[in-house]
């Protein structure tokens, strides 16, 4: 990608044994290099200077990252016997993503059973953009969502052909490459301007989740990466606990005896605001427009947020 307004360039690079690193060019470097490189072809590259990067600014599998000056040299490498990939993954299990650093990147394998589908939302600057979320599960009986911002959407969309939330194939499998660490509600994926898709890579661990997926093996259900892991308590324990731990979580048996039905969504604003949706409940105008008082904006397009309310005992 090249940022023309701050004449940047980044891109990645990939070696024979299939780690890769990126590549940062700044001012006229890369308006020159963004002419010169072109993707799927092998390179030599020397004079470049390594520059450590730190864990939430990483866009590759590498803590280094290599700066190309107008003095560096990147040419055409054409020994017709080297073999170069052209894509690597380091696939992190779904499992262990709760120990990866907030804002690192990883590589994801699994198998898709939820699609929501493209939503709109508007961005601080008053601009539109896409986003879209996805749920998938693997070997290790845990299951993530990822959201999906931008061109993305429409890629995954033409995939997964969702219909209110139904794939057009059964749990196919799909590889993330180079998804963004995030924590809302549990631990979630995101992606960036570098996030790949690609549906059923050749590679073994595809083959492995394929097996797994249609032996007895696999479970019905998958649990989510969460913050922390659930206690299991009754309504008493829950009534005497007087200073519960930030973002604890709870798991009770117990019986439904009322259902609130009433106020159970509300119109919510899609704004986004620092990429988070602002959900600030909006108010409706004569006009048939929604006004968001957090905002101080107008719409004519909401998002609805739903919350049941119940009263359980045991």
């Amino acid at each position: 990608q090249c940022k023309r307004k701050g004449q940047i360039l980044n891109f990645n690079v990939i070696d024979t044994l299939g780690d890769d690193i990126n590549v940062t060019c700044f001012g006229k470097a890369a308006a020159f290099y963004h002419e010169k490189i072109q993707e799927g072809t092998v390179y030599t590259i020397s004079k470049g200077t390594l520059k450590y990067v730190k864990t939430g600014y990483r866009d590759s599998s590498s803590p280094w990252e290599i700066m190309l000056e107008m003095d560096s040299i990147m040419e055409i490498y054409t020994d017709p016997t080297a073999y170069i990939p052209t894509t690597a993954f380091h696939f992190t299990p779904i499992s262990a993503i709760q120990k990866i650093p907030l804002g690192a990147t990883v590589d994801v394998l699994g198998a898709v059973t939820f699609c929501s589908g493209i939503s709109t939302g508007t961005r601080p600057d008053g601009s539109s953009t896409q986003h879209s979320t996805i749920t998938m599960k693997d070997h290790t009986g845990y299951c993530i969502t990822i959201t999906l911002w931008g061109v993305l959407c429409d890629e995954a969309n033409n995939i997964l052909q969702p219909q209110q939330g139904q794939l057009a194939v059964t749990m196919p499998i799909l590889a993330v490459r180079k998804a963004k660490t995030t924590d809302f509600k549990g631990r979630t994926l995101m992606s960036v301007p570098s996030t790949q898709l690609f549906v059923a890579p050749a590679v073994p661990e595809t083959e492995s989740l394929h097996i797994w997926l249609t032996t007895t093996e696999a479970p019905s259900s998958t649990a989510p990466l969460t913050t922390q892991a659930a206690v299991e308590k009754n309504i008493a324990d829950i009534h005497a606990c007087t200073s519960p731990s930030p973002n604890q979580q709870i798991a009770t048996v117990a019986t439904i005896i009322h259902l609130n039905m009433e106020n159970y969504c509300y119109p919510a604003c899609s704004r986004l605001v620092n990429n988070k949706q602002c959900q600030k409940k909006l108010i409706s105008s004569p006009d048939s427009t929604w006004n968001c008082t957090k905002c101080n904006l107008a719409t004519t397009t909401c998002d609805y947020r739903y919350a049941l309310h119940m009263m359980v005992e045991d």
